[in-house]
């Protein structure tokens, strides 16, 4: 987490234009802040929050702006484009540095386009099997796809999904062969797992926590290197036979190549301490996700980290947008 630097600095420092002239407020407009998501669920809510509490420290709120689309390359063109003046942000998942330049064409390149502003949160993944099924953790679910290589199906949200990118690390990192069912979305994947018709998924834990404490889902790991706090009992791969094993997501703040300095490290100072309102923990805790931040530095390190990591994984397993 990173040190709050002065909010304050926001009114004062950004756009300096010459020593000893005054220095207008910022922002000098609402920024925009372009969501690759339909409205609802946690990026929505994230976004909705950082806007709300603009409005009580900023002079101008920013407005939220719904770009969904081509897997969120058409919001990440959009801030890519915009003039860095810190009027134009995004708030991006993972995908948009680690999934999306592997699988398809991008009008940008999002490790050098975007900028890093600041890490927001953590939507963790967790592995879930139907409440039916005979398996009580990952070992057993590795063990039954060892005996019948490609006999298993898992469920996606979709080719290149987190879903889908979890259970590929784990079939290459177990070294098991599985079937890959895409639907279109996780809900779908989720009622036919429910339903018996595939093996397992590696779903949202928000989304499937509903599912898992009526007891028609059964947990058997947690996908990230820690485990969930909703879940502490419930192992993480990594302690259960695949030391290092990291099927994390995450929600970032990012601004266009050639956004100032100064701007971005006041932009991470407001978004961290947006974050840090334990109302907005306790939101997002309710929903299955966790607050999670991180200066610009360490954004752009991890931005460069899942992107070689995930890369590999793609390659290995074959995997394309169609």
């Amino acid at each position: 987490m990173i040190a709050r630097r002065g909010i304050g600095a926001l009114t004062g420092l950004l756009l300096a234009a010459r020593p000893g002239l005054s220095q207008p407020a910022f922002p000098m407009r609402p920024p925009r802040l372009i969501v690759p998501f339909t409205p609802g669920g946690a990026p929505d809510l994230v976004a909705r929050t950082l806007a709300e509490e603009s409005g009580r420290r900023w002079p101008h709120a920013v407005v939220v702006e719904s770009r969904p689309g081509a897997g969120g390359n058409i919001a990440a063109e959009a801030v890519a484009r915009a003039a860095p003046d810190g009027h134009t942000l995004l708030l991006m998942s993972n995908n948009i540095v680690a999934v999306n330049p592997h699988i398809g064409r991008m009008a940008i390149d999002p490790l050098t386009d975007l900028a890093p502003v600041a890490l927001l949160a953590r939507s963790p993944l967790v592995f879930v099997v139907g409440a039916d099924s005979p398996v009580r953790d990952i070992g057993g679910l590795v063990a039954q796809a060892r005996a019948a290589p490609r006999a298993l199906a898992y469920a996606s949200a979709g080719n290149g999904s987190p879903h889908h990118l979890a259970m590929a690390l784990l079939c290459q990192r177990a070294g098991v062969e599985m079937t890959h069912v895409p639907y279109r979305g996780t809900i779908a994947g989720l009622t036919d797992l429910m339903g018996g018709r595939v093996a397992a998924m590696a779903s949202p834990f928000g989304t499937a926590r509903p599912l898992i404490e009526e007891g028609k889902l059964r947990p058997v790991a947690a996908a990230a290197i820690t485990r969930l706090p909703w879940l502490p009992d419930l192992p993480t791969v990594a302690e259960s036979g695949l030391p290092g094993f990291d099927a994390n997501t995450w929600l970032a703040l990012a601004a266009p190549r050639g956004t100032p300095a100064p701007i971005i490290g006041a932009l991470a100072d407001f978004a961290v301490a947006t974050m840090d309102n334990p109302r907005v923990r306790e939101a997002l805790d309710r929903g299955g996700n966790e607050v999670r931040t991180a200066p610009p530095e360490t954004l752009g390190a991890l931005w460069r980290s899942d992107h070689a990591e995930w890369g590999a994984v793609i390659r290995e397993a074959r995997i394309t947008a169609d």
